[in-house]
C-alpha cells in the first residue's frame, strides 16, 4: 500500500473542512468581501462546505483503495521500509489531533467545564484580523455591521 500522498490530503481535508466549519462560512465570506469589495456566490459557498471536503476525502479513499506496493525500480520495499514510510506519513497528521487535545486541556483547566471548552476551542478568535490598527477599527465595524459580531 502506498501512503506518498497520505499525509497532504489528510492535512488538506483538514485544512478546508476547519476553514468553512471552525473558522465558519459567514466569517470567510464577510472577510472576503471586507479584502476585496465583492461577495462570494453560493456556489463559492458550497464548494467550501461542502463539495472540497467532500471530494478530497474521496480522492484520500480512492487513491487508498487503489494503493501498490512500494517499489524502486525492480525493487520492492519490504514490510520494516514501509512501516517506516507510513509513521513519517503520519507524524504530521497526528500533530493535528494531539496539538488539538494539548488546547482542551489547557482551556479546560482554566474553566473547568468541558462543554465550555470544547465550544470555545471550536470558536473563531476575537483576536483574528488585521493586524494594522486602523485596518483593524475598520475591520471591527464591519464584523459588527455584517454579522452582529462585538469585539
Amino acid at each position: 500500500m502506498s501512503f506518498q500522498n497520505l499525509s497532504v490530503l489528510l492535512l488538506v481535508t483538514l485544512e478546508v473542512a476547519g476553514v468553512a466549519w471552525v473558522y465558519g462560512l459567514r466569517r470567510l465570506a464577510a472577510d472576503i468581501h471586507f479584502m476585496l469589495g465583492r461577495s462570494t456566490g453560493v456556489l463559492w459557498k458550497a464548494s467550501w462546505l461542502l463539495v472540497n471536503p467532500l471530494f478530497l476525502a474521496g480522492v484520500l479513499v480512492y487513491s487508498q483503495t487503489q494503493a501498490t506496493v512500494l517499489s524502486y525500480g525492480d525493487y520492492v520495499f519490504g514490510t520494516k521500509e514501509t512501516a517506516v514510510g507510513v509513521v513519517l506519513s503520519l507524524v504530521p497528521v497526528l500533530l493535528v489531533p494531539v496539538l488539538f487535545l494539548v488546547e482542551v486541556v489547557r482551556r479546560y483547566k482554566a474553566s473547568g467545564q468541558l462543554m465550555h471548552t470544547l465550544t470555545n476551542v471550536f470558536a473563531a478568535s476575537h483576536k483574528w484580523g488585521p493586524r494594522d490598527v486602523k485596518l483593524r477599527q475598520e475591520y471591527d465595524i464591519y464584523l459588527e455591521d455584517q454579522l452582529g459580531v462585538k469585539r
